[in-house]
């Protein structure tokens, strides 16, 4: 998968105060993506778990824990790949639209964290998602796009070879959206 992209929603498609108590700055919603079958769904976790833990690293850890068997390498199906934002994403402060990526890592293969900076993880939140949390392998070159309330995996065979700033590039022209109307988390060539 080369790239995942999220474009800025109305602000009439912003999530609104939820009606269930909930800890705040959490959209209160996952959204899963298995690439073998094309399945994509939503679901809601739970505020004890939001507080016990609170944010991306921990809910990380949490899936890889609970899902993903001990004798699965880094490049199994069975592996997950969770982009999660915190609390704090979307927030209008420098510095809060961090993204924590929890996976098992190609060089322990164990799990291992990275944090990346910039709007997507805003971007993310904005959506109305926690965390994308992402399984199995497709058979041809796939993105998934997040706008308002379309989440669909997209067609990916013109990104091949393209290296983040292509990617980006292509995305954004693609779209017609530039600067932090689209936020593109990528890999590549």
């Amino acid at each position: 998968m080369p790239a995942l992209s999220t474009s800025t929603p109305s602000r009439a498609k912003r999530p609104a105060a939820a009606a269930a108590p909930r800890p705040g700055g959490y959209a209160g919603k996952l959204l899963r993506v298995n690439l073998t079958t094309g399945k994509i769904w939503s679901e809601p976790w739970s505020p004890e778990d939001m507080r016990e833990l609170i944010g991306g690293v921990g809910l990380g850890a949490r899936i890889l824990y609970r899902e993903v068997p001990a004798h699965v390498h880094w490049d199994h199906p069975e592996n997950r790949l969770v982009l999660a934002t915190g609390p704090l994403a979307g927030l209008p402060v420098w510095g809060t639209g961090g993204l924590t990526v929890v996976t098992r890592g190609a060089g322990t293969d164990g799990p291992t964290s990275t944090q990346a900076n910039g709007f997507f993880g805003a971007n993310l939140k904005y959506s109305g998602y926690d965390a994308v949390i992402v399984q199995g392998a497709s058979r041809k070159w796939v993105y998934l796009h997040i706008h308002d309330d379309v989440v669909e995996l997209r067609d990916a065979s013109h990104l091949v070879g393209k290296d983040t700033w292509q990617t980006q590039d292509l995305l954004s022209a693609e779209y017609g959206l530039s600067g932090h109307q689209l936020s593109v988390y990528s890999i590549g060539p």
